[in-house]
């Protein structure tokens, strides 16, 4: 390899990672659920809820118990597609999330139907909208 090729090669390796999707949507961190939609209408029986992504695994911190799952992002899709295995369930509930700042929106359909195109839950939708706020260190 030339001593040209070596340079240009150092160079595109140290040169900072372009802002691309994965950076802007990064879901790790703690969430807290500020609203829920089902059917059209505001549900706030998961609100002030908490999520903790971490390395494939959302600890999920509510008033009545805490509950585990895995889940798996790809952010080559848009919007980015999440799928989420409750911990001992085989159902893979599917969903699509993006965040824009502290915010995090999620959605997601029960499972057995398909993956959602949009953030909506329109009434008589299978499909849950969450809106979260990063929690502040």
């Amino acid at each position: 390899m030339s001593a040209n090729l070596l340079i240009l090669a150092a160079g595109l390796l140290a040169a900072p990672a372009p802002k691309d999707d994965v950076t802007k949507n990064k879901i790790e961190g703690t969430w807290v659920v500020v609203t829920t939609t089902r059917n059209g209408k505001a549900d706030d029986e998961i609100k002030g809820e908490k999520l903790i992504f971490k390395d494939g695994t959302i600890t999920i911190t509510s008033k009545k118990k805490n509950e585990k799952a895995t889940y798996k992002v790809n952010t080559s899709k848009k919007p980015h597609e999440i799928d989420v295995t409750p911990e001992g369930e085989k159902e893979i509930v599917l969903g699509i999330y993006m965040v824009e700042g502290d915010t995090l929106k999620m959605c997601f359909t029960k499972p057995g139907n398909e993956r959602p195109t949009e953030f909506s839950a329109k009434e008589g939708s299978p499909a849950m909208l969450i809106e979260l706020k990063r929690e502040k260190k």
